[in-house]
């Protein structure tokens, strides 16, 4: 089953929205690089740190748009020290499956600094205009977001095990759109030999292969392009 094309279009409709603004910019040295309040828009295959995670319809920014950047949030380093030293416990690796050696870690750690929780999340937000840029150490110093928190902090974390060549292949912050289901954001990860990998910690924490993400969960987890 193929990701339907029309459902992977947030980052899409943030570009529209921001444009015509004058909150969009494009660097000139890499043209297809589209920034909003002078940083990068989070995308998939993107770099999370650093940049910013907008949702948008095309028309409005709705809930807010939320940013990572470890050189101004000391806790992220914090966590990622907390989770090394969970998947530098010396283990079996013949018994412990990869996902259950690194992934599941990153998953429940993530769990533990943010509990999904949308009525909490709406009390925290109130504070905020649309738009505002809200850094990602609020949500996790108040312990408090939803499935795009979650998979902010769970992308960063991976994302940067493998800038640290403790993890080889690549990490991504996936998004969609279900006309039954509303959005959604998890993590994908792909090691050297293309395995697929989904990391969702708002579905019960969940860590696992694509495939076996597709048959837990009633969401299509592929990309337009898998096969």
């Amino acid at each position: 089953m193929n990701g339907d094309l029309k459902n992977w279009n947030y980052t899409e409709n943030a570009k529209v929205f921001v444009s015509p603004k004058k909150k969009l910019f494009f660097d000139k040295s890499q043209p297809e690089v589209a920034t909003y309040q002078g940083m990068p828009l989070i995308h998939r295959d993107g770099p999370i740190n650093g940049g910013i995670f907008v949702m948008s319809d095309g028309k409005n920014i709705y809930e807010e748009a939320c940013y990572v950047d470890d050189r101004k949030m000391p806790i992220l380093h914090d966590i990622y020290r907390y989770l090394l030293a969970r998947i530098d416990t010396p283990v079996d690796k013949n018994k412990f499956s990869f996902k259950d050696r690194v992934l599941k870690p990153i998953a429940k750690i993530v769990e533990q600094y943010i509990p999904y929780s949308e009525k909490k999340l709406t009390v925290y937000n109130q504070g905020f205009s649309s738009g505002e840029p809200v850094g990602l150490d609020y949500y996790i110093n108040n312990h408090v977001g939803v499935c795009r928190h979650e998979s902010l902090l769970a992308g960063y974390l991976t994302q940067r095990l493998t800038a640290d060549q403790l993890l080889r292949g690549k990490a991504s912050l996936d998004r969609n759109l279900d006309e039954e289901l509303g959005g959604h954001a998890w993590v994908r990860y792909t090691n050297p030999k293309s395995a697929i990998y989904v990391i969702d910690v708002a579905n019960d924490g969940f860590a696992g292969t694509l495939a076996e993400a597709n048959q837990t969960f009633n969401r299509n987890y592929n990309r337009p392009e898998d096969h």
